[in-house]
């Protein structure tokens, strides 16, 4: 995997599907909550997206 100065993935990653904690472990090869861990290309938490969903539900 690729990855700028910054710590950002350069390139897309398949991992199927599973929570983005557990692509954190893939990727970082360390535990982490991957809901506040990672950013969109915008620099929105995806935390905002499952708030956005569960919101949806009620």
């Amino acid at each position: 995997m690729k990855f700028d100065e910054k710590g950002i993935l350069l390139e897309d990653t398949k991992l199927g599907e599973c929570t983005p904690s557990f692509a954190g472990v893939v990727i970082m090869n360390q535990s982490i909550n991957g809901w506040s861990d990672w950013y969109d290309k915008d620099g929105k938490k995806l935390d905002t997206y499952r708030q956005v969903e569960k919101n949806e539900e009620d």
